[in-house]
């Protein structure tokens, strides 16, 4: 594994997973393999997470789930760069990211219930210039979910 690290998580089994500009890592205790065939699959990684089923959940130029063979896309409608994900209490994922457009860009949050995503009212911002980034997000037992980011803007 070469390159820049930007994401780590322990996942089900143990195990240390890394994502970064090389795509995704595991660490078994001894070696890191590459998981898919690196940043070609699905791009720089900048998040991780398993879902309470134990998928691995990477958010890049997009969200993906590896399957064990292969990256599947969880469908974000968006042209987007995910900066963060965490699942709540209840198993539903939220995202924060980025979406670019010609010549400007808008920050988000979004929440997947089961198979459909759905926009967090007052997250999307529309007025031209780097609003409301969100870059990092925090859930807790109680269903609380918490945003970390550039509120100069509220």
């Amino acid at each position: 594994m070469a390159g820049t690290v930007s994401a780590l998580a322990i996942g089900p089994d143990a195990a240390l997973w890394a994502g970064g500009s090389f795509g995704v890592a595991r660490w078994d205790g001894n070696r890191w393999a590459a998981v898919g065939t690196g940043a070609a699959d699905i791009g720089q990684v900048s998040c991780l997470a398993f879902s309470p089923a134990g998928d691995l959940i990477v958010g890049a130029y997009g969200v993906y789930r590896w399957t064990g063979t292969d990256w599947a896309s969880l469908n974000l409608p968006l042209d987007a760069s995910i900066h963060a994900l965490v699942y709540d209490s209840v198993g539903n994922l939220y995202v924060s990211g980025r979406e670019s457009r010609i010549d400007n860009y808008f920050h988000f949050v979004a929440r997947r219930d089961g198979n459909q995503w759905v926009a967090l009212a007052g997250t999307y911002g529309d007025n031209g210039h780097n609003y409301l980034p969100i870059y990092s997000l925090a859930a807790d037992a109680s269903g609380n979910v918490y945003f970390g980011g550039d509120f100069s803007y509220l």
